[in-house]
């Protein structure tokens, strides 16, 4: 039996909505707790408060995060959004997508600022663009779904107006 399209992207979908979701929830929680890595968690601790420096908001807002409270914010969002991507169906998972991929937005700036090595920020590129690909393959199955619809409602009327004429 052949695969269509449409269940080839669902697949292609989930798969990449699990194994980055995951990723994220273990990348969030080295950050937030030494229990899986002790020398990753410190290693973090000392990044975020490099990362607290260059905060891109500091100007406009007039406030400069401390390292701790940074790097405990980004690794809860990492955690609930990679889970919610991983586990939940539904509009949440492209909420979390939107709000990862900013995250990695984030990071890739924050690395540039610092003039950091590229290989310090090669993971969160990869991943920023998982989830760039994540979000072409809803929008095209969602654009399909939706041209679906409305060629399913121009056959429905379609027939209607022809039991009409046949009727008259």
């Amino acid at each position: 039996m052949p695969v269509s399209e449409s269940h080839t992207n669902a697949f292609v979908l989930t798969a990449l909505s699990v194994s980055v979701g995951l990723f994220f929830a273990l990348n969030g929680t080295f950050k937030l707790t030494p229990a899986i890595s002790e020398d990753m968690h410190k290693i973090l601790k000392k990044d975020f408060v490099q990362f607290a420096k260059v905060f891109p908001l500091n100007k406009q807002l007039g406030w400069k995060p401390k390292g701790k409270v940074y790097r405990k914010t980004v690794g809860s969002l990492e955690v609930v959004c990679g889970l919610l991507l991983a586990l939940i169906p539904g509009p949440l998972k492209l909420i979390s997508n939107v709000v990862l991929l900013l995250l990695m937005g984030l990071e890739f700036y924050t690395h540039c600022i610092l003039k950091n090595d590229i290989s310090r920020y090669s993971t969160s590129v990869t991943f920023a663009l998982l989830l760039a690909c994540r979000l072409v393959i809803y929008y095209q199955g969602y654009q399909r779904t939706k041209c679906s619809n409305v060629e399913k409602i121009k056959v429905a009327e379609r027939e209607k107006s022809d039991t009409q004429k046949k009727e008259d």
